[in-house]
């Protein structure tokens, strides 16, 4: 079932692989081999890194500014549940090392955490029911390289197949240091990020993200992203370094770089996505109040204070009677 969509995407989407012209029969057999094996492997990369622990350390570069910041990175998933925490280590402009910043996103609760260089608690900077959009694009975007065997930028490939925004311009293979690799160019319609661009896949190493480029036409903004594996657990592998460049009209804007340590499949417990993993004493068994929950409580204290003043003016009708 899941590779349905998929096949059924990229066949209304009219893909054509290799050198064979629009039209020729001989296509559509390799496309019956090639996609049903692509979409099979979306869902189980994303699987995979859904339930690991990675370790490493991260850098970020401006231009032409001199901000370069490095730091230590832990980011743990579960499912839909997702932890990041990164240490500052390094700034160029000697700032803010040892700030710890925590973003954790759950189906039902979500936060983002602060600890100053000098302080031994965090501080909670905000907190919001699960599916907080701000929260989530916080996390998608602080996160984003974790994702990169799957994903474009914060923009997960599957995703992309799935808009209707999206189409396939263009498949070809080809051939990367005796390793072949399949390469995806696509168009994009969006009111924002990028419009084009293409992506390189290794159907030899269960799909994984090689390499990818971006374009916007609009804002002239592109960016470069290239992976690295180095081994692999139940097939899959296992991501090393990933870069993501940033430029505007062909000039360096900004640079995203993480260097993993350490990463493994991993059963986190739910006890990791919770503010007391933090030594934080969950409100209300671990939610945070909402607008409508304010809302009710300030519509029920106002209905009690007409109901006591309704019964003061009988009480003093019926006194003065």
């Amino acid at each position: 079932m899941g590779g349905m969509w998929v096949l059924a995407a990229w066949g209304l989407l009219g893909v054509s692989f290799g050198a064979v012209p629009p039209g020729d029969h001989r296509d559509d057999s390799l496309q019956k081999e090639v996609l049903p094996k692509y979409a099979s492997a979306l869902k189980r990369l994303e699987e995979f890194y859904s339930h690991v622990r990675i370790v490493g350390t991260g850098r970020y570069r401006a231009y032409p500014s001199s901000v370069d910041r490095q730091f230590s990175v832990e980011f743990l998933a579960k499912g839909d549940a997702r932890r990041l925490t990164r240490t500052r280590t390094v700034d160029g402009k000697g700032e803010g090392v040892g700030t710890r910043y925590a973003w954790v996103t759950t189906p039902n609760l979500c936060f983002e955490l602060f600890r100053a260089p000098d302080r031994s608690n965090y501080v909670v900077r905000s907190l919001a029911p699960g599916g907080c959009p701000q929260l989530s694009d916080q996390m998608r975007f602080n996160g984003q390289l974790c994702d990169a065997p799957f994903s474009l930028a914060d923009i997960r490939v599957r995703e992309l197949l799935e808009s209707r925004n999206f189409r396939v311009s263009g498949v070809s293979w080809v051939d990367a240091g005796g390793t072949k690799l399949l390469r995806m160019q696509f168009q994009r319609s969006a009111p924002a990020g990028f419009t084009s661009g293409w992506i390189l896949v290794d159907p030899q190493q269960a799909w994984v993200l090689r390499e990818y480029e971006t374009t916007s036409a609009s804002q002239s903004t592109g960016g470069h992203g290239v992976l690295e594996y180095r081994g692999s657990g139940d097939g899959i592998p296992l991501l090393r370094r990933a870069t993501l460049d940033w430029t505007q009209k062909g000039k360096a804007t900004e640079s995203h770089e993480l260097r993993v340590e350490t990463i493994a499949w991993e059963e986190v417990p739910e006890e990791a996505f919770t503010l007391s993993a933090f030594g934080i004493t969950a409100p209300v068994q671990g939610q945070a109040p909402t607008a409508r929950r304010m809302f009710s409580l300030i519509v029920v204290v106002a209905l009690l204070a007409l109901l006591f003043l309704v019964l003061y003016r009988r009480w003093r009708r019926a006194k003065a009677a």
